[in-house]
């Protein structure tokens, strides 16, 4: 693309954006691709230009949630294509089926910490649901920060994560009534460890 036209595509492009391959060259980008997904397009070229390097974003070109695909977009900027100097090489690779398995893999691991924690729960019932409540504080400080959002979910499965490792504690010691003696403190001050 250059000067918000572009150059050439490939069929594959064509097919996905559902346009005659022999329509595209000499278009505008937002005629190609639609305003919304043209405006992200320009930004990736944009960055690419401005930083003089290769340049990443993720496209949602699909209107409709059934027929949404994603792209990533790898924009490159080049020197010279045939008599056009300084255009952007965009190269669009489906990664819909990479992400959907992130997202399995995701809600897996979400499951299966949601699954600890209520063993620890049960192992340990004065502190049922501290887990639940340190993620809803730190959540609370993540968006005072201003945290991404890959950022904010991190710090809420290490907040569920922390107390992890009482499993590993004899419920006894997390039960005990009286003072716990200086063996027992220590095992107790170890959870951190084990987690």
């Amino acid at each position: 693309a250059r000067d918000n036209r572009v150059l050439f595509t490939n069929q594959a492009t064509a097919n996905a954006m559902q346009v005659r391959r022999a329509d595209i060259p000499g278009s505008n980008v937002g005629a190609v691709f639609g305003p919304l997904v043209g405006r992200d397009l320009l930004a990736g070229i944009s960055r690419s230009r401005e930083s003089r390097a290769t340049a990443h974003q993720v496209l949602r070109p699909g209107s409709s949630p059934e027929a949404a695909r994603s792209y990533l977009g790898s924009f490159i900027p080049v020197e010279r294509i045939g008599e056009e100097a300084g255009p952007t090489l965009c190269v669009l690779s489906d990664v819909t089926e990479l992400q959907e398995a992130q997202q399995k893999h995701a809600d897996l691991l979400r499951t299966l910490i949601g699954a600890l924690v209520h063993a620890v729960d049960l192992h340990d019932p004065y502190s049922a649901n501290h887990a639940t409540r340190m993620a809803e504080v730190a959540d609370a400080v993540a968006r005072e920060l201003r945290l991404e959002d890959a950022e904010r979910e991190s710090l809420d499965l290490a907040a569920m994560l922390a107390n992890i490792g009482k499993i590993m504690i004899p419920s006894e010691v997390l039960t005990k009534a009286g003072d716990l003696d200086g063996e027992e403190r220590e095992l107790l001050r170890r959870h951190v460890d084990f987690a």
